[in-house]
């Protein structure tokens, strides 16, 4: 197969965006594109392959494995080994498990659907999961799994006419990309079907010959619109993008004219030069590596990055990465291994991933003795799982969680009851780590609870695509038929909801006597019982670095809104008077995670919030 320097320089333009966002540049916000970029260039290269060796009747199942192994095994086992040995001066119990699950599914390539799974709304942050990013060479593997058996049946089949079959799955796979993106974002974003498109359009690009047409006009042409394409998604797109979805046609797009079109023009020859093509062959590398550097980094040293951690870290990556590339990368793909039998290297190759499994299996039911940790230490990191198992309030409404994606029960969740005062509380997550503390402490009160995860409970509602499902008929179709007193409004407030939110106590207060907006929780940079566990470990008392400044200043700003009658309760105040409260009486952490209440200091807030009159009802 033809080497072209260009797709090398390539790599170059997907990894680098990759690691500026992981460590947190702003500029780069859409730089988690490089994938989509990875994922074409895969495509191409790997559908040349296999193509031109059925066109010589020399292509073999067994061979193309081979070669699969050859190239990502070795330093993928090596990166795995090295995050384990890593992790018993880092990770406390419970991250040493999720650790172990983590390692046990990247043996297996299916991490996919181990973070698919495990990014549930309460789960453990697994930004902190220091092989999240094996998710993609997961599906990567899963792709290569399928791809030779959908040629080889095209070829026989069909007379190799590839670019129709190629066409129809990538259209469905696009269509369902749309769709999910919206409805089942978590899903999407990590399984196959709705990435396969990707890896088509890559594939398309090989069949159809595309990187060897064109006139020397159309093919400038292509590869500025691809360089323009490319440049949008890092640097136009952020986190908070549909995606993948059509936003990822941006890269994906960008990446297959770039393909097609960069060699010969003047931006083929910047992709060609020495020093990004030597960037672009230790990506792979450098990929595997970034994450886990980036991960300990946070964990260890701090969670706020600053411009000299992104440089050590940029550094320390590409130091990881050049020796990988030199000592492992380099003698696993020269002419020795490559003449070495196929069954020998495959069944080697096997061997290494169940050993790698039965590592990350150790790692699970050996985590109590993993690593080197007091007792207090380990007992407050022990909250860094609470809310995975902790059963949420029947009333909580997640339409992405299984167990959670019921539908509103009205008749539960808002009993009429005449003879006591009613309390409604509406909001998301933040007023459900509350509503048990409440029911506990004021059984005197008949309380109505409407909350949908990432909904505001405002008129014009935000949020998921399932919030008006919940929120809205409860504001336009319960509320005026009265029987209310009290308006209970809690949400992971944003700036760009104290207008609207404004809008909606005058609408409240058509209907009832009062309206209680509470304010922004506190919230961490990451994991508040890990933090606290680590700040203990090191004898250091400062928590307040690890806050989010920008809660404060949202506080602040909605304590001097004029609320037309309405009650503000601005929980930072009660948590944070001077030091924000750690531990509660009993000593269980504040937060389980970077913002929610334990049930222990849920019952310590609504007892604060109690003996100040905010839930009195005439």
């Amino acid at each position: 197969m033809k080497y072209r320097p260009h797709i090398d320089g390539l790599r170059t333009v997907a990894i680098a965006p990759v690691v500026l966002f992981h460590a947190d540049v702003a500029l780069f916000s859409g730089g988690f594109t490089g994938v989509d970029i990875f994922f074409v260039i895969s495509g191409f290269l790997i559908t040349s392959l296999i193509v031109e060796e059925i066109a010589e009747d020399r292509f073999t199942i067994w061979n193309f494995y081979k070669r699969r192994f050859l190239r990502i095994l070795p330093a993928y086992l090596v990166v795995i080994a090295a995050v384990v040995a890593a992790s018993w001066f880092v990770l406390f119990p419970e991250e040493t498990r999720a650790l172990g699950r983590s390692v046990a599914a990247a043996s297996l390539f299916v991490s996919n659907f181990y973070f698919w799974q495990s990014s549930d709304y309460f789960a453990p942050d697994v930004a902190t999961a220091p092989l999240l990013h094996t998710w993609t060479l997961a599906v990567e593997e899963q792709y290569y799994l399928l791809l030779p058996l959908f040629l080889l049946l095209v070829a026989r089949f069909l007379g190799r006419r590839y670019v129709v079959p190629i066409i129809v799955v990538s259209v469905l796979s696009f269509g369902l990309s749309v769709w999910g993106a919206v409805r089942y974002d978590s899903a999407t974003f990590y399984l196959l079907p709705t990435r396969a498109w990707e890896f088509g359009l890559g594939s398309l690009a090989a069949v159809a010959g595309l990187a060897d047409r064109g006139s020397a006009r159309m093919r400038v042409t292509g590869a500025l619109l691809g360089t323009a394409l490319v440049a949008w998604s890092i640097f136009g797109l952020d986190e908070h993008a549909t995606f993948p979805g059509a936003n990822a046609i941006y890269p994906a797009l960008g990446a297959m004219l770039l393909i097609a079109c960069a060699e010969g023009t003047p931006v083929g020859r910047v992709l060609s030069t020495r020093l990004v093509v030597a960037i672009g062959r230790i990506s792979y590398s450098l990929y595997l590596w970034h994450w886990p550097i980036i991960v300990f980094w946070k964990l260890r040293i701090d969670p706020a990055l600053d411009v000299r951690d992104v440089a050590a870290i940029c550094a320390l990556s590409l130091l990881a990465a050049g020796l990988s590339y030199v000592f492992v990368e380099e003698p696993f793909r020269g002419r020795s291994m490559r003449l070495r039998p196929a069954f020998a290297v495959n069944a080697t190759a096997l061997g290494g991933l169940a050993l790698a499994a039965g590592l990350g299996g150790g790692l699970v039911v050996g985590a109590e003795g993993w690593g080197g940790h007091s007792a207090e230490v380990r007992r407050i990191a022990s909250y860094v799982d609470y809310r995975t198992d902790l059963e949420v309030h029947p009333c909580l409404i997640h339409a992405r969680v299984p167990g959670q994606d019921r539908a509103f029960d009205p008749e539960t969740c808002l009993p009429a009851d005449p003879t006591r005062p009613t309390l409604l509380v509406m909001g998301d997550s933040h007023a459900e780590h509350l509503m048990p503390a409440i029911e506990e402490a004021l059984p005197d009160l008949n309380l109505q609870f409407a909350a949908s995860t990432g909904c505001t409970p405002t008129i014009d509602v935000e949020g998921e695509w399932y919030c008006p499902q919940v929120i809205g008929p409860v504001l336009r179709e319960h509320v005026p038929q009265g029987g209310i007193d009290t308006v209970l409004l809690s949400t992971r407030w944003e700036a760009e909801d104290i207008e609207p939110l404004q809008e909606t106590v005058d609408y409240l207060l058509t209907y009832v006597d009062r309206v209680v907006i509470l304010g922004p929780t506190p919230e961490y940079l990451t994991s508040f019982p890990a933090i606290l566990a680590r700040n203990l470990h090191r004898d250091d008392a400062h928590m307040s670095r690890f806050l989010d400044p920008g809660i404060r200043a949202l506080d602040h700003r909605m304590a001097g809104t004029d609320w037309n009658g309405a009650s503000y309760v601005s929980l930072y105040d009660l948590i944070c008077p001077d030091e924000c409260r750690l531990l509660t009486k009993g000593g269980v952490p504040y937060l389980a995670d970077y913002g929610h209440y334990t049930r222990a200091s849920a019952r310590e807030i609504v007892a604060d919030l109690t003996e100040r009159g905010v839930f009195a009802v005439d």
